[in-house]
């Protein structure tokens, strides 16, 4: 990725970035330029910004310490766009001439200046365990189905709770000690990488 010092922030100016832009962190600026070039670096999302008392004023998500620079890569309204392209995921932004969503060619699409979300993609729920199953177990390249049955973990809708799949039945699963039908189930979780809890059509 291109440095850009624009898109670099400090403890004057960090108030500037909202919580829940994905950024890359470090404490110094020759360390930031190297993770920009790490092609495995992932951005993180930040947490909180901390007093101005503090040197070291970006915290972020499952991260212990704070940070004293940032880099930003998203900024709140497009976090979801970057982590569904990070998984892998297609991703589209607004032609503001046209005012249609188009494909992004995600190499050079500017997370920070554009409107982008993820590409939506018609999913159907899981028709039975079975399905779901066999999905999960060619999703993560297993062989065998019953394999893949203990490690189906899901997403909840609306929070980041991650919840295992602990007993299957014909008509649905049993996830927090909760059953769920599968139409309910696509609704209210998505894998951990953020796809959909059912079939693209």
């Amino acid at each position: 990725m291109k440095f850009e010092k624009s898109k670099c922030y400090s403890a004057v100016d960090a108030e500037q970035i909202a919580v829940g832009s994905l950024v890359y962190v470090a404490d110094n600026l020759a360390t930031l330029q190297s993770v920009l070039k790490d092609p495995f670096a992932k951005a993180l999302t930040v947490d909180k910004i901390l007093p101005a008392t503090s040197p070291k004023r970006f915290k972020l998500v499952g991260v212990l310490n704070p940070f004293a620079l940032a880099y930003l890569v998203s900024s709140d309204t497009n976090a979801r766009a970057y982590a569904a392209w990070q998984s892998g995921q297609d991703i589209e932004c607004l032609d503001i001439d046209t005012g249609k969503w188009v494909d992004a060619d995600s190499d050079d699409t500017d997370f920070v200046r554009s409107i982008c979300r993820p590409k939506k993609t018609a999913f159907r729920p899981f028709k039975d365990t079975n399905e779901l199953v066999s999905y999960f177990a060619e999703k993560i390249s297993v062989r065998k189905s019953d394999i893949a049955m203990p490690l189906i973990w899901l997403r909840k809708a609306g929070n980041d709770s991650r919840q295992l799949i602990t007993s299957f039945y014909d008509y649905g699963v049993e996830v927090g000690g909760m059953l769920y039908k599968m139409q309910e189930l696509s609704g209210t979780f998505t894998f951990l990488d953020g796809t959909p809890c059912g079939v693209k059509e």
